[in-house]
């Protein structure tokens, strides 16, 4: 008789778990529910494209560094070649905004081009932006900066 008061017992206990279980992950999926809702997902796809943006032109820069030492050759910045690349350091101080890792067989003309063109479309938006930024902040300044008196 006892040993079956017990097996009832644990019975009842499993099942008291499974519900209480059960009826904890229902109300968590939907608290998770009701959270990934209220979310502005628009910003966070925005916000990790720019940081996958940034990450993907940090690492192409250090892979172009780590390249340029075991190349054969490269172009110095006067525009000479050079068959010794341990000879030049890329990191000096005075060759910072000198461009050392040359690659591609493009013309200076054709280089430049590319140059000009990828300037205006990168900072055509960023003017934009500033511009607009801008405009609502001396917007927003005047209408609460008003004067006490009239002039």
């Amino acid at each position: 008789m006892e040993n079956a008061t017990n097996r009832t017992n644990s019975t009842s206990r499993t099942r008291i778990l499974w519900r209480f279980v059960l009826n904890e992950t229902k109300a968590s999926g939907l608290e998770l529910w009701f959270d990934l809702r209220a979310v502005r997902w628009i910003r966070v796809v925005l916000w990790f494209g720019a940081l996958a943006w940034l990450v993907a032109i940090a690492l192409s820069i250090t892979g172009a560094c780590f390249g340029a030492q075991s190349v054969d050759g490269f172009c110095m910045p006067d525009g000479s070649f050079s068959n010794n690349p341990s000879g030049y350091n890329i990191w000096k101080t005075s060759g910072f905004f000198q461009i050392t890792l040359g690659f591609g067989h493009l013309s200076f003309a054709l280089a430049k081009f590319i140059d000009i063109a990828f300037d205006i479309v990168s900072r055509s938006p960023g003017c934009h932006v500033t511009v607009g930024s801008s405009e609502h902040a001396c917007i927003s300044s005047r209408e609460t900066t008003k004067p006490a008196f009239k002039i």
